[in-house]
């Protein structure tokens, strides 16, 4: 059996300029926000975020306060809002690290809502409804 070299090549500047193509075809006041989920499906989370940051994206969408908490901790500005539904016990660290969750659940809401009036700051959150 043969052992192959596995290797693939990224290139930011293709990403930006996709995403300048996508800015140019919507109107000026639409808000554009970027999936870097999943480590930017495999490109590299943090490095496709800060291209597309400069590039001018408005905000992230990732999967898991895991992968929000990265941008952050990487020098991500602009909002980050986390698909998979808050648990409880996360809403310290969500609010501490200003990731916007997804909220599914009267609990959720209220460890949420809880954890902001204890720090005395708003919350903004992403309502999900079935």
């Amino acid at each position: 059996m043969q052992n192959f070299v596995r290797w693939i090549e990224i290139d930011l500047d293709a990403i930006t300029y996709n995403f300048s193509q996508i800015r140019q075809l919507v109107p000026e006041h639409v808000r554009i926000m970027s999936v870097v989920k999943a480590d930017a499906y495999g490109h590299g989370g943090v490095e496709v975020s800060k291209a597309l940051a400069e590039a001018g994206t408005d905000m992230f969408a990732v999967t898991t306060v895991e992968e929000g908490m990265e941008l952050v901790h990487s020098g991500i500005r602009q909002p980050v809002l986390v698909f998979a539904p808050l648990l409880p016990f996360q809403a310290e660290i969500v609010l501490e690290s200003g990731l916007i969750p997804t909220i599914d659940s009267p609990e959720a809401f209220d460890a949420l809502a809880t954890w902001s009036e204890k720090r005395g700051v708003g919350a903004r959150f992403h309502l999900k409804v079935e």
